[in-house]
């Protein structure tokens, strides 16, 4: 882990010294090889689906996990939007003339390595290394165990991208040891780790913070809610609401007669044949509001 990590470190200096012209020609090259791939990508992601089916991963999970053409083009458009941004590197964010003629600026620099630490969905490989790359930062990667497959090819495609561009594959990376203990020593290498992100679950984001020595920028539990109306397309909102669920989405509210409603049958859900109240987790019936 160490030596990865070093040659991650080390790494960051030759991406500093990238222009932005070239930074964004390389992300959009990248975007076109994740097309290119599109058939191999899809072959390794059946691997993960197959093994999230014996190991009876819900549906919900199921679905963030699959790929398909569709997704691995949104997956290159997400690119190719993150590079017709602005550079955000060496930007003048503030800046003020003392008493004594002082000229002081406040410039955007990289952090450094970035280790980001998430779950079963596979765009987010390509869419955290894309803003990485293009914000000049390193990214070192742990992602879900149920798209082992999926994400290396998918960190495979970048990193030829970067050889070819005599670049250093180690500015994308994933980490040698997916394991938790290789997680815990990953979040303590403040040494080479000047930054970790986690995005999951709360206990995902519990351990993180309770165990890092290195800096840590997290999210926390959803506030939001989402209404169901009555002239609502159930079988949108629930798979919206269910979508939604894990973090960002604090509750569901239903008109009150829409308990003994019931979505679609062809609801890919383990719970769609029951009332909605039993469909969506978090959700609560609330009296139909009355119109002046």
């Amino acid at each position: 882990m160490e030596q990865f990590l070093q040659e991650a470190k080390a790494s960051s200096r030759v991406l500093a010294s990238l222009s932005g012209r070239e930074k964004n020609r390389i992300l959009n090259e990248m975007a076109q090889a994740l097309r290119l791939h599109t058939p191999a990508l899809l072959l390794e992601n059946q691997k993960d689906m197959e093994a999230g089916t014996q190991n009876q991963l819900s549906s919900a999970l199921m679905d963030r996990l699959f790929l398909d053409a569709k997704r691995i083009d949104a997956m290159a458009v997400a690119l190719e939007d993150i590079a017709s941004l602005k550079d955000p590197v060496g930007r003048t964010l503030d800046g003020w003339v003392t008493e004594d003629g002082l000229n002081i600026q406040k410039v955007s620099i990289p952090i450094g390595v970035i280790g980001i630490i998430y779950e079963s969905r596979p765009n987010v490989t390509s869419d955290t290394a894309g803003l990485c790359f293009k914000s000049s930062n390193v990214c070192v990667l742990k992602g879900g165990k149920e798209a082992q497959y999926s994400n290396v090819a998918i960190a495979h495609i970048l990193q030829e991208v970067l050889r070819a561009n005599d670049l250093p594959p180690a500015l994308i990376s994933l980490i040698p040891d997916a394991s938790r203990a290789g997680v815990d020593k990953l979040i303590k290498m403040d040494k080479y780790v000047d930054l970790i992100i986690p995005r999951g679950g709360a206990g995902l984001i519990k351990h993180i913070t309770q165990n890092a020595t290195v800096a840590v920028v997290k999210h926390d539990k959803g506030q939001c809610h989402t209404y169901i109306d009555k002239d609502a397309k159930l079988d949108n909102a629930i798979a919206i609401a269910i979508n939604a669920n894990p973090n960002a989405l604090g509750s569901v509210m239903l008109w009150k007669h829409c308990l003994s409603m019931k979505p679609s049958p062809k609801m890919p859900y383990p719970n769609s044949k029951k009332p909605l109240t039993q469909s969506i987790p978090n959700s609560k019936a609330i009296p139909s509001p009355k119109l002046s």
